[in-house]
This record gives structure tokens, C-alpha cells and sequence, in this order.
């Protein structure tokens, strides 16, 4: 969670919710998978909050309605993040992050990013696929 926070966020209200929605902009393709990837980003952040305040992760939780073990979010939190990084490191020399972070919040305020049913084109035309960018640059380690 740290390097999601590292990537994509700068202020310090309302983390989980803007990194959630940031991270399944840049990462979903379609609706369905923005919500996918935002919920376990979500339910990360709330596993990270119990153990940073002196509880203990349960054994399983419900993302988007299925449950997933612990261990499971985090080998999914994994990839995650390694997308995330290669999307933002390899895209530095055409965007700034500050940039990006704020192309992404206005594709979460926009009406035709966020209209239920629709696949949206990426809000960040400059933000291809994990695929296009291997292809482009080479395989990331």
C-alpha cells in the first residue's frame, strides 16, 4: 500500500478513497474492472489500517462480493502495484506524476468517465496498457 501511496496520491485526506479511484482509472479498462480493482484497493487499504492500529487481518474478506483470503489480496496488491509502477515510471518522460494524478481526478469527476454501463476510453490518453508499454519499452523486470 505504501508504494501505491507513493505513486498515486499526495494528500493526506481521504487516502483509501482517492487511491482507490485513482488506481482502477489508470488500471481498469471498463467499468466493471475500475470497481474490481478500486474495491481491493479499498479492502487493502482497510487489511493495512487494522494492522497499522494494533489489530490483526481476518483470515478472509468480501471483494466485490466474492471472498478473498488474505493472503490472496495481497498477491493481487502485488501486481497491482508492479502495473501501477511501470505505468507511472516508464510515462514519466511524457507526464509529470503531479500531472497525472490530476488527470486522473478529473476523470473521476467526469460525468462520461463515471456514467454507469459505459466503457470509457482512458481519461490519460497517454496511459496505454501494461501490454503496450512492455511492447514499447521491453519486458519490466
Amino acid at each position: 500500500m505504501i508504494g501505491l501511496e507513493a505513486l498515486l496520491s499526495r494528500e493526506s485526506d481521504e487516502i483509501a478513497f482517492r487511491l482507490s479511484r485513482r488506481v482502477g482509472l489508470l488500471l481498469g479498462a471498463t467499468d466493471l474492472e475500475r470497481l474490481e480493482v478500486s474495491s481491493l484497493v479499498r479492502t487493502a487499504y482497510k487489511i493495512r489500517n487494522q494492522i497499522v492500529h494494533g489489530g490483526e487481518a481476518k483470515d478472509s474478506y468480501m471483494v466485490e462480493g466474492r471472498p478473498l483470503s488474505a493472503e490472496a489480496i495481497s498477491h493481487r496488491i502485488e501486481r497491482v502495484l508492479a502495473r501501477c509502477a511501470i505505468i507511472v515510471g516508464l510515462s514519466r518522460a511524457e507526464i509529470p506524476r503531479n500531472e497525472l494524478i490530476e488527470d486522473l481526478d478529473r476523470g473521476l469527476l467526469s460525468d462520461e468517465a463515471t456514467r454507469p454501463g459505459r466503457t470509457v476510453v482512458r481519461i490519460w490518453p497517454a496511459a496505454p496498457t501494461v501490454g503496450h508499454m512492455i511492447e514499447r519499452f521491453g519486458n519490466a523486470p
